[in-house]
């Protein structure tokens, strides 16, 4: 990845340090809770992260050291030439206004501070972050999630949690209400694989993301041109890069994520084809490719083999599943609050608060299912409050919550940015080293199919608006993509 230079300023150890810390970390859900209104609800609640601890104290740093929400700094937010920024600024004013139609305005405006989060992540890593910064912080986040991969094999095996609590590790058993699980025909039914997420969906996303930056890194040292600089032998790298790829597609299979496997395929498959082409020119070295398929091939092929009855029962979509049944209620609630809340919706945070406004799950079903069956479906998640979810549409729940304005400048940011990011297509010269045109390369292709793997697992669930761990990949994901903007 490439950077302007007038944007660089050079970051203290200290802030090298944290920002690493932070990409370690933020995975984590170490949280502290604040408030509820009216009584806990996971998802109208506030926490205290301890990446926000983290995010603050590299904020402070980043601003005595470049001041960016002043002087020049907010002028370039409102420059013709930065769209994406403008629209962003614009999104939260309008989800800000949001907050006081909100039914707690303290709730609202402190779930506001956090989506502010995510693009304040977003503009400081385009700002400040070089390659070299993003590929150490690559590698400490890959680290960090190929120890997830394993926390999360072993769970999958034991069939239940490893008791790390100080690590906020989820209580796991398969007689859990609550917990995710799978059953193939005729056998018990199993949990899937957590690690220390919430859930498996968001383990399965974030595993996905620590491939793409495994592969990049992987590229990265394998270039021709840089082969010269590397300092490890080449077959331990081959070793090492394939271990760690292996774990990580273990784990990916284990929380039968349906979603992250269409994206993973779809998506990593098409970065890696997409580089792969570069090796025509030699910009990569062919045997590294090849290595690189075998490696993610046969960690692929043996769990999926060996889980084989489990994974086809899992990609076996049936419209009666409990799942699916209950998606159809969540979009059918967000369509109500959309349509009796158009302009502002009902507050960031507020969807979840908003049932007790509507239609209950009981007399919804009731209309399409036997009242028996009916009362099976939801009768245990209302009574043990787990059924009251935000809708599973990242779209759907933005809309809801900061209105038509919020979803449509939302989607003028994408699309600008998406506008922006194909009209510039280089920012390298023919004078420039070909180690930089080759990471700008990489990067750019590793950037584009990483939006595009946000973009669709965003239709099909909340946790980038609802979820500490989600928000702060969005920016991650937003700040390595607006890099080359």
């Amino acid at each position: 990845m490439t950077e302007a230079p007038a944007q660089r300023t050079g970051i203290s150890s200290l802030e090298r340090v944290l920002f690493c810390l932070l990409m370690i970390c933020f995975p984590l859900q170490i949280r502290k809770y604040i408030f509820s209104p009216g009584g806990f609800n996971e998802w109208s609640s506030f926490f205290v992260y301890l990446s926000d601890i983290l995010f603050f104290l590299l904020c402070v740093l980043w601003a005595f050291r470049e001041r960016p929400l002043t002087g020049a700094g907010v002028w370039k937010i409102f420059s013709a030439k930065n769209r994406p920024g403008f629209f962003s600024v614009l999104f939260l004013v309008v989800a800000l206004c949001s907050a006081f139609v909100a039914s707690s305005l303290s709730l609202a405006l402190l779930g506001w501070v956090h989506v502010v989060e995510v693009f304040l992540f977003a503009w400081y890593i385009k700002r400040t972050i070089t390659t070299k910064e993003v590929g150490t912080a690559s590698g400490f986040f890959v680290a960090g999630m190929v120890v997830q991969a394993v926390i999360g094999i072993f769970q999958f095996f034991m069939q239940h949690d490893l008791g790390l609590r100080l690590l906020k590790e989820s209580e796991l058993a398969p007689a859990l209400a609550g917990v995710a699980k799978i059953a193939a025909p005729g056998s018990p039914a199993m949990i899937r694989a957590y690690g220390l997420f919430p859930h498996p969906n968001i383990f399965a996303f974030f595993l996905t993301v620590a491939l793409f930056l495994l592969l990049y890194l992987f590229f990265e040292k394998n270039s021709v041109v840089l082969k010269p600089v590397a300092r490890s032998s080449p077959q331990k790298q081959t070793i090492l890069f394939g271990a760690c790829g292996g774990v990580l597609l273990c784990a990916l299979l284990l929380t039968f994520s349906r979603v992250a496997f269409a994206g993973c395929v779809v998506f990593l498959a098409g970065f890696f084809f997409t580089v792969a082409a570069h090796s025509r020119r030699r910009d990569i070295s062919p045997k590294a490719l090849i290595l690189t398929a075998i490696f993610l091939g046969v960690g692929f092929l043996f769990p999926a083999i060996a889980l084989r009855h489990e994974l086809a029962d899992r990609m076996n979509i049936s419209s009666e599943e409990q799942s699916v049944q209950l998606r159809s209620y969540y979009t059918a609630v967000a369509e109500g609050l959309i349509v009796a809340h158009p302009v502002l919706g009902v507050g960031v945070g507020h969807f979840v608060a908003s049932y007790s406004d509507g239609e209950s799950p009981l007399t919804y079903f009731s209309r399409s299912l036997p009242a028996e069956k009916a009362k099976d479906l939801v009768v245990d998640g209302m009574s043990k409050g787990w059924i009251y979810q935000p809708v599973h549409n990242l779209y759907l729940l933005i809309a809801s919550e900061t209105g038509i304005l919020g979803i449509g400048l939302f989607v003028a940011v994408i699309v600008s940015a998406v506008g922006a990011f194909i009209k510039k297509r280089s920012t390298t010269s023919q004078a420039d080293a070909p180690e930089r045109k080759i990471l700008y390369s990489i990067g750019r292709t590793m950037a584009f199919f990483l939006l595009l793997a946000f973009l669709f697992h965003g239709l099909f669930d909340h946790f980038f608006w609802t979820s500490q761990q989600g928000r702060l990949m969005a920016g991650f994901i937003f700040g390595i993509f607006f890099r080359f903007v």
